[in-house]
C-alpha cells in the first residue's frame, strides 16, 4: 500500500474529536494525473538543478527532481504565479531551499511531501491556504514563518517534520486542522500573534482563543505531569501525539467534562477513554469496566505498551487508535467490540495477533496498515473473515474454546463477570458457542450453574 494512501486516512483519525466518531468515514483524494493530454503547452522555467514547470495559467505543476533549490518568481511568461500544485515537489530529497513569491495564494496537497533536505519555508502574506500533507514528511525542516494573511493550515500540513522547533502562528489563522504539526517530535513550542480571534498560545500549548479547547501540545514538551485546565471542554484528537516525557494526566478542579484516572483522561461519564499517555513506562494497561469508546489516537504511540486488555462493553474502537504501538504484541477486542477506525492498529510492527469476534461489523480502510507481523484471528463466515481476505491480510480461524465467554484466548474470572452480567439482564456480549458449556446445545441458565460451579472449584472441567 502506497504510503500517501495511507496518510490521507489520518484525515480522519484526527479532524474529529470528543463528541465525534466516524469509524466508518473514509476520504478520498485526487489522484496525481499520469499521461494526461493538457489542452496547453507547459512552460519548463530553469531553476538550480533543473527547472520547474508553468501550465501558463498561474499553477507550478512539476518540477524535476534534481532541483536543488527553486527561486519561483513572481510571475512567469507575465502570467502571475497564484499556486504550488499538488505534488509538485514531492518526493524531491535533494531539494533544500524554496523561494516562494509575493502573489501566490495556494500550496496544494502534497506540494512538499517527502522533501527531506528542505530546511526552511518562508510562507508569504498572499497564501490563504496550505492544503492537505503539503510539507508531510520534511524530516529536515528547522523552520517555517507564517506572515499574517494566512487563513487556512489544512490536515497532516507539516506532520512529520521531526525537526521542526518553533512555531510563530499568524492572528489571521481562521481555520486550521487539530493535526497541523502532528508527530513533530521536536516541536517545543507553538505561538500565536497576540490578538487574535481564533488561537491563542498558553505555555507554547495551543488553544482556541476562547480556551475551552485544547488543540495540540508541542512534542517535545518536557513535563512529565500535564494538566487539563479547568476550562477545557474539548481536547482535539492527536493534541499529544508524540508527546514522549508527558507519562501522566491530571485534571484542575471544576473541570466538567474531563477527569483522570491514574493518569488517563476520560470524558466524566467514564463511557470514553480521551487519551492514554504514551510517555508512561508501564508495559501493560486495562481499560476499565463501563468504558463504550476508545477514542481517536487515544494510545497513539505508546511505544511502551506491550499488553492492554479490553473488557467487554467497548463498542468502538477509534481511528488511530493504537497507530504506532511499537512494542504492542497481541490484543484481543471481545464481542461488545462492533467497528474499528481508520489505522487503528497501524505500524504495529511487533504485534503479532489481533482476535477479532464475529460481531464486528465495520472495519474501515487501512485499519491494519504496515503491521506485517499481525495475523487476525476469526470466525469462520464473519465479517472480519471477509476483510482479511479482500484486504489481503493474514489470518486464522479460531478454534472454539468452551468457557472463552470474552473470547480474549483464556478462560478466567472475567468471562465469570460477563456471564454472570449476561444470565442477571445486564447488557453484555458474550461468545455463544463458547459460552454454551453444558453440552445440551442451547445457552441456559445450566451453563451459568456449570459455570459457577467451574469457578467455585466444584469442576475442573465444562
Amino acid at each position: 500500500m502506497k504510503l500517501k494512501t495511507i496518510i490521507a486516512g489520518i484525515v480522519i483519525a484526527m479532524l474529529y474529536t470528543t463528541n465525534t466518531f466516524a469509524f466508518v468515514q473514509t476520504i478520498s483524494l485526487p489522484e496525481r494525473e499520469v499521461n494526461t493530454v493538457r489542452l496547453y503547452e507547459e512552460i519548463a522555467y530553469p531553476v538550480q538543478g533543473g527547472n520547474i514547470y508553468f501550465d501558463g495559467k498561474g499553477k507550478i505543476t512539476k518540477a524535476d527532481p534534481t532541483v536543488t533549490r527553486a527561486d519561483i518568481p513572481q510571475q512567469i511568461n507575465s502570467v502571475a504565479v497564484t499556486e504550488i500544485g499538488d505534488e509538485a515537489f514531492a518526493d524531491n530529497t535533494v531539494l533544500k531551499y524554496i523561494n516562494l513569491p509575493n502573489g501566490l495564494t495556494h500550496i496544494g496537497m502534497y506540494a512538499f511531501y517527502g522533501c527531506t533536505a528542505l530546511e526552511s519555508a518562508d510562507i508569504p502574506a498572499t497564501v490563504k491556504k496550505i492544503d492537505f500533507a503539503a510539507f508531510y514528511g520534511c524530516s529536515g525542516l528547522l523552520s517555517v514563518y507564517f506572515e499574517e494573511g494566512l487563513e487556512e493550515i489544512s490536515s497532516s500540513a507539516f506532520s512529520k517534520c521531526n525537526m521542526l522547533r518553533g512555531v510563530y502562528l499568524p492572528k489571521s489563522l481562521s481555520k486550521y486542522s487539530s493535526d497541523m504539526f502532528f508527530d513533530c517530535p521536536s516541536l517545543k513550542t507553538i505561538t500565536v500573534v497576540e490578538g487574535g480571534e481564533y488561537l491563542k498560545s498558553v505555555d507554547g500549548i495551543l488553544f482556541s482563543a476562547d480556551g475551552t479547547k485544547l488543540i495540540e501540545c508541542p512534542g517535545a514538551y518536557q513535563s512529565e505531569d500535564f494538566w487539563i485546565p479547568s476550562t477545557v471542554t474539548e481536547i482535539s484528537s492527536g493534541a499529544f501525539s508524540a508527546c514522549s516525557k508527558i507519562s501522566h494526566f491530571s485534571v484542575q478542579e471544576g473541570n466538567t467534562v474531563y477527569m483522570a484516572v491514574e493518569g488517563v483522561i476520560f470524558t466524566r461519564t467514564g463511557k470514553r477513554l480521551v487519551v492514554y499517555p504514551c510517555g508512561s513506562e508501564n508495559e501493560s494497561y486495562t481499560v476499565p469496566y463501563g468504558v463504550e469508546h476508545i477514542r481517536n489516537t487515544a494510545f497513539c504511540e505508546c511505544d511502551n505498551l506491550k499488553t492492554i486488555k479490553i473488557p467487554n462493553g467497548v463498542k468502538t474502537i477509534g481511528a488511530s487508535a493504537f497507530n504506532g504501538c511499537d512494542g504492542l504484541t497481541e490484543i484481543s477486542l471481545p464481542p461488545s467490540v462492533e467497528g474499528i477506525g481508520q489505522l487503528a492498529f497501524a505500524f504495529c510492527p511487533n504485534t503479532t495477533q489481533i482476535r477479532l469476534h464475529s460481531n464486528i461489523s465495520s472495519i474501515a480502510e487501512a485499519a491494519f496498515a504496515e503491521s506485517e507481523a499481525a495475523v487476525l484471528i476469526v470466525k469462520e463466515g464473519s465479517f472480519a473473515k471477509e476483510y482479511a481476505v479482500g484486504n489481503d491480510l493474514k489470518y486464522e480461524i479460531a478454534l472454539p474454546l468452551k468457557g472463552d465467554v470474552d473470547w480474549d484466548g483464556t478462560v478466567n474470572r472475567a468471562d465469570y463477570i460477563a456471564v454472570s452480567k449476561y444470565f442477571s439482564g445486564s447488557p453484555s456480549a458474550i461468545d455463544e458457542e463458547n459460552t454454551e458449556v453444558s453440552g445440551d446445545g442451547t445457552i441456559s441458565r445450566v451453563d451459568y450453574i456449570t459455570f459457577s460451579k467451574y469457578f467455585s472449584g466444584k469442576t475442573d472441567v465444562f
